[in-house]
């Protein structure tokens, strides 16, 4: 480098590169831009930590996002039921499920909750109508 007599080998990494010395995981790929660095796990793990991408990535093969509630984003009325690569999230009835488009079904559920659901088209009302244990929504 320069008149220093020190050099780069292609074979050790950059130490003037911002992924250098990151603390993103083994298998996350390392990003250098102009103000550090960022981190991401790879489409065949979970980030386990979204508050610090690419920090704690788990494969989704042999990983239970059920077992601990960090892991999963169902809602506290729901059941979370692990499947073969993710989980999905079902409302335990009465409760209905009231996520917004986008969020994953389950993640938010409710009783009586039209005004979260906003699921009727504008200028129509919502009413939720208890029929027993099961809830449901009417569009009016």
């Amino acid at each position: 480098i320069g008149k220093s007599k020190q050099y780069i080998s292609p074979i050790q990494a950059n130490p003037f590169d911002n992924c250098y010395k990151s603390d993103c995981h083994p298998d996350a790929k390392c990003t250098s831009t102009s103000t550090g660095y960022t981190c991401q796990c790879p489409d065949t793990h979970r980030d386990m930590n979204p508050s610090k991408p690419g920090r704690e990535c788990v494969s989704y093969t042999g990983i239970n996002e059920c077992e601990r509630k960090e892991w999963n984003e169902c809602d506290e009325h729901a059941r979370c039921i692990d499947q073969d690569h993710l989980y999905r999230c079902e409302c335990i009835k009465p409760y209905v499920n009231a996520a917004p488009p986008g969020k994953l079904p389950g993640s938010v559920c409710c009783i009586g909750c039209c005004h979260v659901a906003n699921i009727c088209p504008p200028n129509v009302i919502c009413q939720n109508e208890e029929a027993g244990i099961k809830s449901q929504f009417i569009c009016k």
